[in-house]
């Protein structure tokens, strides 16, 4: 994990302070390595979490106690004839107002974004759930699909701005940048053979030998003679 900076940006015209903070994007609720292993085809649901790996005292916030307003996370995953495929993007509860999410297989891009306007407490939690995003495995055995978070860009998948907003409008809020999620690779799905496909392929191999064996057998017996 690198250390990243986070800049404290005019929100709404309030006037907010300098933050830094030790923040990436995790697919696994204690931050390992994702890593599926499942039959061709096969559905698999990735979460998505933002986790704090920094001291609190040094960050400036403590995502444990820390309400967090809006939050949106883009993942890029790899494409190809063969490659997994998202089925669907889904929000966490929390955010329940202005949600946007989409996804394209054709860029490799599954992107979520919303509010929460509760009036009571808002959501707090290290690491915080986004959302979760849903692929159909690769089509083929052997088949490893990548999946990383990324910086928003200009894609035109989602019209949003990706943005971890802590504390609520109004409130001297502080906007976390984008550049706090690393982009090295988190997440993979791997597809394998189905344990039927499998022990039916042991099996020919294991009869194709006994027949070799056989087969060599006999030629000896005959050359004996």
């Amino acid at each position: 994990m690198r250390r990243v900076a986070t800049l404290a940006v005019i929100l709404t015209g309030v006037l907010c302070a300098d933050a830094r903070a030790e923040l990436v994007i995790s697919f696994t609720a204690d931050g390992s390595l994702f890593h599926a292993k499942v039959a061709p085809g096969s559905m698999v649901a990735v979460p998505v979490y933002i986790r704090q790996t920094g001291n609190p005292a040094d960050d400036g916030i403590d995502l444990s106690k820390d309400e967090i307003f809006k939050a949106g996370v883009e993942l890029k995953y790899d494409v190809g004839a063969d490659e997994a495929k998202v089925l669907a993007v889904d929000l966490h509860p929390y955010w329940n107002a202005f949600t946007q999410k989409g996804s394209s297989d054709a860029l490799g891009i599954a992107a979520m974004y919303g509010f929460n306007l509760d009036t009571g407490p808002l959501p707090t939690g290290n690491p915080m759930p986004i959302g979760t995003v849903t692929f159909r495995a690769g089509s083929k055995p052997g088949v490893v699909t990548d999946i990383f978070s990324r910086d928003v860009t200009a894609s035109g998948v989602v019209p949003y701005v990706e943005e971890i907003v802590i504390g609520v409008v109004g409130g001297n809020p502080v906007v976390l940048d984008g550049n706090v999620f690393d982009p090295n690779v988190y997440a993979k799905i791997e597809t394998i053979p189905e344990p039927s496909t499998l022990c039916l392929t042991l099996l020919g191999v294991s009869l194709a030998s006994i027949y070799i064996v056989r087969c060599r057998s006999r030629s000896q017996a005959v050359r004996q003679r």
